[in-house]
């Protein structure tokens, strides 16, 4: 039979993983859900900035891979 010290520490020692796991749990749920917030909170006129900076891009990249020079 284990001794009383034994049953103590092994019970404390359980409870230390158990309040580790539920404030791990706490703080992944704390950035998944500010992560959410911040992806709905975007504004629309950003989506509309990065699809004209990529047109820009694709103006570009057709403007180099028209060039005789560079590709004949």
């Amino acid at each position: 039979m284990k001794s009383k010290r034994y049953r103590r520490k092994f019970k404390i020692n359980a409870f230390r993983l158990f309040l580790v796991t539920v404030l791990l749990l706490v703080f992944l749920g704390f950035v998944i859900t500010q992560r959410n917030r911040n992806q709905s909170d975007r504004k629309p006129g950003h989506k509309v900035a990065e699809e004209k900076e990529s047109r820009d891009n694709q103006e570009v990249v057709k403007k180099i891979l028209a060039d005789d020079r560079r590709y004949p």
